[in-house]
């Protein structure tokens, strides 16, 4: 059993508990649905970068944490239930699966204090006031640099507190692979065409990347950390095992979603 199993095992009965009004993973599936063991690693992400850190921060009853883009708030749910955290999520709620009164009340009843806004406008949360602010899949859709979305990270982050990012790699091994095959790695053509407005990735980012958008923004920021968050479980255990020799072969150059994290100095 991998790490993100070991996390929805521990907290299987409140997540389900969670999902069930608006996004309901029946309990004996839990340890294969895709989406639940996605928002497990980035769990395991936030603990491993929190660890290399050597923060003084660490999640506990009263730690507040926010994150951006955080869409159902899967990951606030997993991420409260084993440390007790306060949990505060923030998106603009425009996927058409998104029914944002369910959502916040869903959240009310789980203890998770969800506010509709948009990541690049002036955060809706008061100056140093977070332990820690995340952040998954969600900078590469903006259609202008992240530089004043870090700004409000920064800006409401506790002095010692933490900011952890998580991005699709642009140079995953099998989007290596697909070019060499001649086939693209943008998103389906007719998905494209038919969407207006377009909310889709405007820019992945490379190997670095992450940990210099932590660094430019005043960050002290630790080593870049990768995971294949769904790849493992849609190849199969046998084809993902094969795949995953050679991806082993870099830390984090080769993995699906790159993880960084920084310390506001």
């Amino acid at each position: 059993m991998d790490s993100a199993q070991k996390i929805l095992t521990q907290v299987q009965d409140e997540y389900c508990a969670f999902v069930a009004d608006s996004d309901a993973t029946p309990q004996e599936g839990l340890l294969t649905d895709t989406l639940a063991l996605e928002n497990a690693w980035k769990v395991v992400a936030t603990q491993k970068i929190l660890g290399h850190l050597n923060s003084r921060q660490t999640l506990s009853n009263g730690s507040q944490v926010i994150d951006l883009g955080c869409g159902r708030g899967r990951y606030l749910m997993l991420l409260r239930a084993i440390s007790g955290c306060e949990a505060y999520g923030l998106d603009d709620f425009g996927e058409g699966t998104h029914d944002y009164d369910q959502i916040f009340e869903t959240g009310n009843r789980h203890g998770i204090q969800f506010v509709r806004g948009n990541v690049t406008k002036t955060l809706p949360y008061e100056d140093a006031s977070a332990d820690l602010v995340t952040s998954f899949n969600t900078l590469e859709h903006l259609h202008e640099s992240s530089r004043q979305v870090m700004a409000e990270v920064y800006r409401v982050l506790k002095p010692g507190g933490v900011c952890v990012l998580g991005l699709p790699n642009l140079l995953a091994l099998y989007k290596r692979i697909r070019f060499v095959a001649g086939r693209t790695c943008m998103p389906d053509f007719n998905y494209w065409w038919s969407s207006f407005p377009w909310r889709g990735h405007i820019r992945e980012s490379a190997p670095g990347e992450v940990h210099s958008i932590l660094q430019k923004s005043g960050f002290q920021a630790g080593p870049e950390i990768g995971f294949d968050a769904e790849l493992r479980y849609k190849m199969g255990r046998l084809p993902y095992a094969l795949y995953d020799t050679v991806r082993r072969l870099s830390s984090a150059g080769l993995s699906d979603c790159i993880f960084c994290g920084g310390v506001k100095r």
